[in-house]
């Protein structure tokens, strides 16, 4: 065995035999193997591992008034509390090392600095009531623990906890919670596979209907980190003591770790000052004289066994559990370390010129995030770092998101320009929305319209002054529109500088209120120059007809040849001299008929044919116009909004960036989550450093 380690890999083969070693020299020896195994998880638990890693460990479980508190007296020598009820009421971890002398030390883990150093038995009883009561209150539940530390000559080098009974239903007093509370509790310790379940089991009852055993089967269904502990056996009924030998020969409910059966105090003895010694001494005269026990393997009986085989068992738990245990330790140093880099030093033990120089940095590199977002160039971006010597990572970019809605924010911060495209497609849907009705109620509207404001125009010729009143009137539908995206454009540019100042400044919540505030203020600015120049563009649209583009009048031919279709006679198939048979050939009456019926467009009432042609001319210009007026208010917004935002968004910047030591320090001071972040992962990195050295000289 090493100086300060653990047993070496040849010593732990003198560990297997330790149940039939009795003698005292042996058991000496046995203590001498097992101790820096035993010693191993104390000190993990010292340090605060068990917050990280699962631990080695014994609980001892059972239904309430199962003997649990009189099992853990016997093997600590330290009266437990006592009586019906829920009567433990957290958890209770006892580590018991062998000393000359007696020597206790009590505190929770909610207050570990406040410690009670105890130098008596019955000083300890009193800790664990006062601690009890601190933790639970009168009636209360608690899930932290008490720890207890006791060094003395009578106890065993191990380690137990000692957890609530399972409790069944609440009594008087007690919270409607408890139930599920205590349930919470007791899964915690038995869902963690390198917990030994040590269920204590009353003689007298059925092992079928033991709340312990159903328990523990729920998460070691192969029963291999187990254990039964039958207690009572004076209260076994005349003629069931077969039932209880089954049991404890694995027969009936088999367990890998077996059972143990031990005869504690009873409350008559307890009353009579019975010592523990004399208790021993009555429990070996019991079971050696017992006319059914003590024919059995001695092994199986005592609490002097039961401390033995305890012991060999953690011993091999904690073997086996060391090279998971030291890969768990590993890997989660090297996760902490890698968020203590991400979160860099900070700038707290910054010089002032430094700090100065970071905002600077800072505003230029979320200046050049949010121009790039707005024209759609989305790489290079600073990563956010907000270290004093932090650099800009030219491979970062922002999560793709889908933005099929396409609207206020798809990752807004990424992908400004992307929204701001989906706007205008918006925009473009709501103004063809607005597309004048083309049918026979629209011809009929229109004559009605056209009777009642007509002027000199002879007939046959169409009034330009109507046409030009009734295109501003559908053109008035087109304003909503455009002002509505400008007000979604707003909201982009808004949102998605906040977005880049939260990705930039994630950390530093003054500066990321400055930049956001600076970048609003742009928006504003923006918006209000883009709602002047689309309220122009639109009032230009609407004060005078005009175009030159050859597809209005493409448009006008188009239409009236879809009339003079709707005019053509049906042809007939005829056979005669100088035809082929069957050939499509039109009657010469038909043919005249077809004519006159094309010069009126299929109607004798000028007036609807006046209509016909009007609505024709109407829906045309509506067609270039409404593309027109869409591509300009677009180009404005983006001229206005997006192009200029990135160069105003910078000067305006510029002003904000020339900042003092002082300003420095405040745009800089640290979001308090993540100092409190950075200094959990600080102690976290060093408690587990400590349990990586522990286990390694225990390995070596």
């Amino acid at each position: 065995m090493t100086d300060e380690g653990c047993p070496s890999q040849d010593s732990f083969a003198d560990l297997a035999h330790i149940e039939d070693q009795d003698s005292p020299a042996d058991l000496a020896h046995m203590e001498d193997l097992a101790r820096p195994l035993v010693e191993l998880p104390d000190k993990l638990r010292g340090i605060g591992l068990e917050k990280d890693v699962a631990i080695p460990q014994i609980a001892v479980i059972g239904d309430q008034s199962s003997g649990k508190s009189s099992v853990l007296e016997a093997i600590s020598g330290i009266p437990f509390p006592r009586g019906s009820g829920l009567v433990t009421r957290c958890a209770t971890e006892l580590r018991m090392q062998i000393a000359e002398t007696f020597l206790a030390r009590a505190y929770t883990t909610e207050k570990r600095d406040a410690v009670a150093t105890l130098g008596t038995v019955a000083g300890v009883e009193r800790a664990i009531a006062q601690l009890t009561e601190d933790l639970c209150g009168a009636q209360g539940f608690s899930a932290e623990s008490i720890v207890i530390e006791l060094a003395a000559p009578h106890v065993p080098h191990l380690t137990v906890i000692d957890l609530p009974g399972i409790v069944r239903t609440t009594t008087a007093g007690q919270a409607q919670g408890v139930i599920q509370q205590v349930d919470g509790l007791l899964r915690s310790y038995m869902k963690q596979p390198s917990t030994i379940m040590l269920v204590v089991v009353p003689s007298n009852q059925d092992v079928a209907t033991v709340g312990g055993l159903e328990l523990a089967a729920e998460y070691d269904p192969d029963g291999v980190r187990t254990m039964g502990v039958l207690t009572k056996p004076d209260l076994i009924n005349p003629g069931a003591e077969r039932d209880a030998v089954a049991v404890l020969l694995n027969e009936t409910k088999p367990l890998k770790l077996g059972y143990v059966m031990v005869k504690n105090r009873s409350q008559r003895d307890i009353a009579d000052d019975m010592s523990l010694a004399d208790a021993h001494a009555a429990e070996r005269a019991y079971f050696a004289e017992h006319c059914l026990f003590g024919a059995l393997d001695g092994a199986l009986f005592t609490v002097a066994h039961l401390k033995q085989r305890l012991s060999a068992l953690l011993v091999a738990r904690i073997r086996a559990e060391l090279p998971r245990m030291r890969a768990e330790i590993d890997a989660a140093l090297a996760a902490a370390r890698a968020g203590l880099a991400r979160l860099g030093r900070g700038l707290e033990h910054c010089p002032p010129e430094e700090r100065v120089a970071a905002v600077a940095r800072h505003v230029d590199a979320y200046s050049a995030c949010v121009a790039g977002s707005t024209t759609g160039r989305y790489g290079g971006w600073l990563t956010g770092a907000f270290d004093a010597d932090a650099e800009v990572d030219p491979d970062f970019k922002f999560e793709e998101e889908d933005d099929e809605g396409g609207g206020g924010g798809s990752g807004g911060a990424g992908r400004m320009y992307t929204d701001v495209y989906a706007a205008f497609t918006a925009f473009k849907r709501a103004v063809e929305a607005t597309r004048p009705p083309d049918d026979a109620d629209a011809v009929a509207a229109l004559r009605a319209q056209q009777r009642r404001f007509r002027g000199e125009e002879l007939p046959g010729f169409l009034s330009f002054d109507f046409f030009r009143r009734k295109a501003a009137l559908l053109m008035d539908a087109w304003r909503a529109p455009a002002d509505a995206l400008v007000r979604r454009v707003h909201g982009v540019l808004a949102a998605g500088s906040a977005g880049v100042a939260a990705a930039q400044a994630a950390r530093l919540p003054a500066l990321r209120a400055m930049l956001a505030a600076e970048s609003a203020e742009v928006a504003e600015d923006s918006a209000q120059r883009a709602l002047e120049r689309v309220r122009l563009i639109w009032e230009d649209e609407r004060r005078q007809p005009l175009t030159v583009d050859d597809r209005f009048m493409e448009g006008i031919n188009a239409r009236r040849v879809l009339h003079i279709r709707s005019t053509l006679p049906p042809a007939q198939p005829r056979l005669q001299s100088g035809y082929a048979a069957g050939a499509a050939v039109i009657e010469p009456a038909a043919l005249d008929a077809w004519v006159a019926r094309y010069m009126k467009l299929g109607t004798d009432d000028s007036d609807t044919l006046a209509a016909r042609d009007m609505l024709d001319f109407l829906a045309t210009y509506w067609d270039v116009a409404s593309r027109r007026y869409t591509d300009a208010v677009c180009r404005a917004v983006q001229a206005e909004m997006l192009a200029a935002h990135g160069a105003a968004l910078r000067a305006r910047l510029g002003g904000a960036a020339r900042v003092d030591a002082a300003a420095a320090e405040r745009c800089l001071a640290e979001d308090p989550l993540v100092h409190a972040q950075r200094a959990a992962l600080r102690r976290k990195a060093e408690r587990l450093a400590q349990a990586q050295a522990v286990v390694a000289a225990c390995l070596a």
